[in-house]
């Protein structure tokens, strides 16, 4: 049964109670034949809720969320990262394009 991570949890406080398979993700290897546990993702969505946050507030300077961006790379699967960076340049799209009005 699902159970949503409390919101009040901090980052670094999560990335401690992290399982040591969710902290050995190397860079472009799946580290494990099986799938996140449920705490690992739930770790790997604050990272990358955090990350986006850090960018939204930088106005996408990735220089100002190197940090935060170590931390979603560390906690997340590598294929996961990618797809996280794809869909949000898909959703910022998206929204570019229902802001404009039809001539």
């Amino acid at each position: 049964r699902y159970m949503p991570m409390q919101r009040n949890v901090n980052l670094q406080e999560a990335l401690k109670s992290c399982p040591t398979s969710c902290r050995n993700m190397e860079a472009g290897k799946e580290t494990s034949a099986y799938p996140p546990s449920l705490s690992e993702r739930q770790i790997c969505h604050m990272a990358r809720d955090h990350y986006f946050k850090c960018l939204d507030s930088s106005n996408d300077n990735t220089n100002d969320c190197k940090e935060a961006k170590k931390s979603l790379s560390t906690v997340c699967r590598p294929t996961w990262v990618k797809y996280f960076e794809q869909k949000r340049i898909a959703d910022q799209y998206k929204k570019k394009l229902e802001g404009m009005s039809p001539n």
